[in-house]
């Protein structure tokens, strides 16, 4: 399934994102006013991958319905004229983090919606050395907010 980035938004929007749970609302709102000067859009549950369609008795809306159910959140893009940031909000970043990042930076790359140059961000309130080291041998940048 090739990457659905939904609706944009006006990085200043003081909305509750689709889909977020407390936490991520938390992180978002910590990292906003930097995003306010980044991006020319964001969007917010961007659906990647997912499960496509296994037998023909399917009908093509339920098929559609499966992937969009199957398919991974991107939990934030950033859409600057010059590139695209790929953000992950976690409170304590740790491994998992790095594991849901990875996914999605290696779908991303299968598919990208353009040629423009990718980063990919773990935004978090508070990680330990180990991520920090394992994120920039992955190409991954965190920030702490």
């Amino acid at each position: 399934m090739p990457i659905n980035l939904g609706i944009p938004y006006k990085p200043d929007w003081k909305g509750w994102p689709p889909g977020y749970i407390r936490d991520d609302i938390e992180i978002w709102r910590r990292y906003q006013q930097q995003a306010e000067q980044l991006y020319s859009a964001v969007y917010f549950q961007v659906r990647l991958g997912g499960t496509a369609a296994t037998a023909a008795r399917e009908a093509d809306n339920l098929a559609q319905a499966w992937a969009q159910l199957t398919a991974k959140r991107i939990d934030m893009v950033g859409e600057k004229a010059d590139g695209w940031d790929v953000i992950e909000f976690r409170m304590d970043a740790g491994p998992s983090s790095l594991g849901q990042i990875q996914i999605y930076k290696t779908m991303w790359q299968k598919d990208p919606p353009d040629t423009r140059p990718v980063r990919y961000m773990i935004i978090t309130d508070r990680s330990d050395r180990d991520i920090a080291e394992a994120a920039k041998e992955l190409g991954i940048e965190v920030v702490v907010v």
